[in-house]
């Protein structure tokens, strides 16, 4: 078998180096191909873990850490001022806890007696931030005669006469809850309601 003439040798490299061309064509194609789904799946991935972890988020809408629970009392309402805020009766680190279902707020030791410090208020703010969530129209006791159809601060000293208990409760007294007019105001500030409540538990500070 003869010798390749230098012309067939140049052409058999010449095809050798087409066909190292094509493959190293194809193999780079194919590197790419396969990157581009790996950058997709990680992509993928990244969004799914993402969403898990806003779902995982999602809890109360306010920020604990620029907003504070607090409570002020109020004049007469024909004459609220700027000046009723100031008169801040308590905040969220004046309680330890706020019962849901007996809606008893336990209050920590203070200087003066909570009772004697709203006594002389029409009506007791509750505040979160900037926000009002609702208005307490009175402060009563178990002294009191008045019958109240909305929110009140009911200071308990019957139940136990050494120490008195403070209740949210939604009239005075409790024998009124059914009437329609209760209902009513219960319905118009459950959003609030909710809002008090779920700070509340984002702080520690809720029983049920």
């Amino acid at each position: 078998m003869g010798t390749p003439s230098i012309s067939g040798r140049f052409k058999c490299q010449h095809i050798t180096y087409n066909l190292l061309d094509d493959m190293e064509q194809r193999r780079r194609a194919e590197e790419q191909k396969n990157g581009m789904d790996t950058r997709r799946e990680a992509e993928a991935e990244k969004g799914k873990n993402t969403g898990v972890q806003r779902r995982k988020r999602k809890p109360f809408t306010t920020d604990p850490v620029e907003n504070t629970l607090y409570a002020c009392g109020v004049g007469q309402p024909e004459v609220r001022s700027v000046a009723d805020v100031q008169n801040v009766l308590f905040t969220e680190d004046d309680f330890e806890w706020f019962n849901a279902t007996t809606r008893e707020i336990k209050f920590r030791d203070m200087d003066e007696p909570l009772y004697k410090r709203m006594q002389p208020f029409h009506e007791i703010e509750f505040h979160l931030g900037d926000n009002v969530l609702f208005v307490v129209s009175s402060f009563v006791g178990d002294w009191d005669s008045r019958t109240f159809t909305d929110l009140v601060l009911h200071y308990d000293v019957i139940s136990d006469p050494n120490q008195g208990h403070y209740y949210l409760h939604d009239c005075y007294p409790l024998q009124f809850i059914d009437t329609d007019e209760v209902k009513a105001n219960i319905n118009k500030r459950a959003p609030q309601w909710e809002t008090f409540t779920s700070y509340l538990e984002s702080k520690g500070k809720l029983r049920k």
